[in-house]
């Protein structure tokens, strides 16, 4: 009996431009979508997704998808209004096909290439979920394009500018797949911090911008590992000499990469002064000089101050004076989600009076410096290092290549602390969503929304429900929940 291929031959991609952000959408829906259309379960006949660019004589008979920003594309102007797009976001529709009643055509764009891959992304995390035929309460995606797809229409767009991750360079291990996994949770700032630069960064560098992600560069500006502890002076030869060892490795390691440099001082402490000197003076003044003298020779760099709240919490006045030209990354400023002990949580009565006190501070230092200055939350409360038997860098290296079995050794270690992790984000992540709804209140998304932890060994619960509340917090806490564990790449142990 003769096998109807006619899935495998009655889809195409047209697109209008195959580069950048426009590729790598183009690219997604065909590894994602593709892999449920050019392949007949159990039969080895080859069929590839063709891709069309589009012309004036671009038809589609069957079935297609269309992708490409408004303003290029024709026949996109065709098939969606340019007021239906939001400002700054995706518009995804899945029509019938006017051509043909029994196709179908999904139509992806908006203003920028950015935004053809977040509706890509829509379309293979929100609506083939949705819409997967279904059966005895099984959900087949895998059969999604055995039928004509179902109309509807979504529309999205980021409320924070900046969603950002921070992650030392040396616990990736593939970078391709860790930069990929950012751009489909919609985030686009990559902190990456190493003790010497890698030999590929160029290639880091690059790949990320295809999907539309900063790279910025982070090294010590007088911060050790084990809380400070080995700085025990702050006498002004030792911040004129940590001046001069700043300047000289930028210049040598840091000039012309990435998009920025990140930076941590001698801040991670509990206590408020060293030696007789208080931290949030001494940092103050260490900060300002030393970034004003950057500045001065590179006028446009930008540079991010990661500053631990713990020993300047109660010296709020001196950081007030942290030049305006440098963006505040704030860490530990109190409670879940500030805090790396977060979602753990025992205690509810005290933790209810200390979260409405890391509510407070949080207002307070968002305009600590006027409306003018860049400020960003980092969030915690995902994998950390273990620093009981952290290694530092020990030389340059490259980074994010190490072999697939070292993938999967370090997947497996930490495999029993994520499901700790999702359990805890799962009882208690309502917390972290009301933080981040009262910080888009106050900033209308102005802020740069930064985690702490890894994507390295596959994408775990609390880093896509993060990723979620980055991307639009005034939704339900639910709805955030299930838009993150729709996403079939994300691990929910």
């Amino acid at each position: 009996m003769a096998l109807d291929y006619k899935k495998q031959t009655a889809w195409k991609i047209v697109y209008t431009d195959f580069s950048d952000m426009e590729r790598r959408a183009v690219e997604l829906l065909n590894r994602e979508a593709g892999k449920n259309i050019i392949r007949n379960t159990g039969v080895y006949t080859l069929y590839v997704l063709p891709l069309e660019k589009e012309s004036a004589n671009t038809k589609i008979k069957d079935n297609a998808f269309v992708v490409g920003v408004w303003d290029k594309s024709p026949l996109i102007q065709s098939l969606v209004s340019k007021n239906e797009i939001p400002p700054k976001g995706y518009f995804l529709r899945v029509m019938d096909n006017p051509a043909n009643e029994n196709g179908s055509i999904v139509v992806i764009t908006g203003n920028e290439q950015a935004d053809l891959f977040y509706g890509a992304e829509a379309f293979l995390g929100a609506y083939a979920v949705k819409f997967a035929p279904n059966g005895g309460g099984l959900f087949f995606t895998d059969n999604l394009f055995d039928m004509k797809l179902p109309i509807a229409t979504y529309a999205s767009a980021p409320k924070f500018a900046t969603r950002g991750i921070f992650s030392w360079g040396h616990c990736i291990n593939d970078y391709r797949t860790y930069i990929r996994t950012m751009a489909r949770l919609g985030l686009n700032q990559l902190i990456l911090w190493n003790d010497f630069t890698p030999l590929n960064a160029k290639d880091v560098v690059e790949y990320a911008h295809s999907y539309g992600i900063e790279v910025i560069w982070g090294f010590s500006w007088g911060w050790t590992s084990g809380g400070c502890k080995s700085t025990t002076s702050l006498d002004n030869e030792y911040l004129s000499n940590l001046k001069e060892q700043v300047l000289q490795k930028f210049e040598r390691e840091y000039l012309g990469q990435g998009d920025g440099i990140y930076f941590q001082s001698f801040t991670e402490r509990k206590d408020d002064s060293i030696g007789g000197r208080s931290i949030a003076d001494a940092v103050t003044d260490f900060v300002n000089d030393t970034a004003g003298e950057l500045l001065k020779r590179h006028p446009t760099l930008r540079i991010q101050f990661g500053l631990h709240a713990t020993s300047v919490k109660n010296h709020l006045s001196a950081i007030a004076r942290v030049d305006k030209r440098v963006e505040i990354l704030w860490e530990d400023g109190g409670e879940f989600p500030f805090n790396f002990g977060n979602a753990r949580i025992h205690d509810y009565e005290t933790f209810n009076k200390e979260f409405e006190e890391t509510l407070a501070f949080t207002k307070e230092i968002l305009f600590l410096r006027g409306l003018d200055a860049p400020t960003g939350i980092v969030y915690k409360g995902f994998m950390k290092l273990d620093w009981t038997r952290f290694a530092h860098q020990t030389g340059p290296f490259i980074l994010g290549e190490n072999a697939e079995e070292i993938q999967n050794h370090d997947r497996q270690v930490r495999d029993d602390a994520w499901r700790g992790l999702t359990a805890d984000w799962l009882k208690n992540g309502a917390y972290a969503h009301r933080f981040t709804s009262l910080i888009y209140e106050l900033t209308k998304g102005n802020v740069n929304m930064c985690m702490a932890g890894t994507f390295d060994g596959g994408t775990y619960f609390p880093q896509a429900v993060c990723a979620e509340m980055f991307w639009d917090p005034e939704r339900e806490y639910p709805e955030i929940m299930k838009s993150a564990m729709d996403k079939n790449f994300v691990i929910i142990n």
